[in-house]
């Protein structure tokens, strides 16, 4: 039946699927969360080509090279080692969020390693090394909570900061403007006044020079009279 042969292809890739799941969705956290395309390019690169590894495990997988695809999904997924030194490196910028990510991974990874040595038989099977990968695991998506609402908070004062400084800019540009203003008024009501002044001499040398004029044609009055 047509649905039967649909859930099964489904069924024997599931697995699968949740692991690049898994991979990309964790890789996309730590590049957003991060900021590797700002503070650290090169692991930004890296975890773009684990990304395209991821896709080329899911054509794979979707070809039916199961046994293939499994092993391309625990060789990809070595690349989230690479997020140590990517935190390392951030947190040397100076972004406290980072430090949360290294230790939620540090553990998780840690968790990993117990519970992998307990699978070859090189720790004891107790209830320590039974349950590591959960506590790990516990403890990875608690940290990450913490950092998570950290690097809002940050991102909270970070914003609060640019409104001062833009406010800051806008109060120094009004002042400038207003300064601008003043000296233009200023310069303006100078080279009025002057004008003003230039004006009235020449409204006294008219007035001088028609009495000068009046009086020479008095005296040519006079003088013809005489």
């Amino acid at each position: 039946m047509p649905g039967l042969e649909s859930t099964s292809w489904l069924g024997l890739r599931l697995v699968h699927f949740v692991g690049i799941f898994s991979g990309t969705t964790t890789i996309f956290f730590v590049n957003r969360f991060l900021d590797l395309a700002r503070n650290a390019r090169g692991y930004y690169l890296t975890f773009n080509v684990v990304l395209v590894g991821y896709f080329l495990t899911f054509l794979v997988v979707c070809a039916g090279e199961l046994n293939a695809g499994y092993s391309m999904i625990n060789v990809t997924a070595l690349g989230a080692v690479l997020v140590l030194p990517a935190s390392i490196q951030v947190r040397r910028q100076g972004h406290k969020s980072a430090l949360f990510m290294l230790v939620a991974f540090s553990l998780f990874f840690l968790a990993v390693i117990v519970f992998s040595a307990k699978e070859f038989g090189w720790l004891p099977h107790n209830v320590y090394t039974k349950y590591a990968m959960s506590f790990g695991s516990m403890v990875e998506v608690v940290l990450l909570s913490i950092a998570l609402a950290d690097r809002i908070n940050q991102l909270k004062k970070d914003s609060a900061k640019a409104r001062e400084e833009q406010l800051r800019v806008s109060r120094l540009n009004e002042k400038i403007t207003r300064e601008q203003n003043e000296v233009l008024e200023r310069r303006v009501r100078q080279r009025t006044e002057e004008l003003e002044e230039r004006n009235g001499s020449l409204r006294a040398a008219l007035e001088e020079l028609k009495l000068a004029q009046d009086q020479l044609v008095q005296s040519e009055k006079l003088a013809s009279i005489g």
